[in-house]
């Protein structure tokens, strides 16, 4: 994926342009491709546009949402019995890593001072800025390990929607569940190259 204008993005590998409405997922696991026993559903409601952002820059209530017309998208995504909760408690896990790394990332700005002024007076670097820097630097690596895409998350993957929020831009991992959901949905669905971000 690389980007042509400030607008619009160019995809190495077509993805798919669907009918938010109209949309059918192959009764088969997306992730390891086994047979599906199982539905999920996945949230792909779109952004507040900056127009729509109130002036305090707190996030719109249900009701502000839908009187904009950004009303809730979710789709259901037929999953195997292995993977159909595979994100469970990846929500709970990113809140507590972006926690503790901001907190870590409060107290490193603090110690860089009290070491600064430790140098400053001649009297080397403090013992416990060794630790803490091992410690930061463990709050850190969670953080990102944890905002990693999970593998639900790789396999149908939302790319954003079209200037009316229409229809929506999916890319999916495996090639096979493209071709079979093209094949599901194939009087509102097609593959696209490029598409301009809004």
């Amino acid at each position: 994926m690389h980007a042509l204008s400030p607008h619009r993005i160019v995809f190495e590998e077509p993805i798919v342009r669907t009918h938010v409405g109209l949309t059918r997922f192959p009764d088969r696991c997306p992730i390891c491709g086994l047979r599906a026993t199982k539905k999920k559903r996945i949230d792909a409601t779109p952004k507040e546009p900056p127009w729509a952002k109130p002036p305090t820059g707190r996030r719109l209530t249900t009701i502000q949402r839908i009187r904009l017309g950004l009303k809730p998208v979710t789709f259901i995504v037929p999953f195997c019995e292995e993977h159909v909760d595979i994100d469970s408690g990846r929500g709970r896990m990113r809140v507590a890593a972006t926690y503790f790394f901001g907190l870590a990332t409060s107290i490193l700005i603090i110690a860089i001072m009290f070491v600064g002024s430790d140098l400053w007076l001649g009297r080397g670097v403090p013992f416990w800025a060794y630790p803490f820097l091992g410690i930061y630097a463990l709050c850190f690596a969670a953080f990102v390990l944890t905002y990693r895409p999970s593998e639900l998350e790789s396999s149908v993957k939302v790319i954003g929607f079209d200037v009316n929020r229409d229809h929506v831009f999916l890319q999916f991992k495996d090639k096979t569940y493209t071709d079979e959901f093209l094949l599901l949905n194939k009087s509102n669905a097609e593959l696209v190259s490029w598409i301009v971000r809004v």
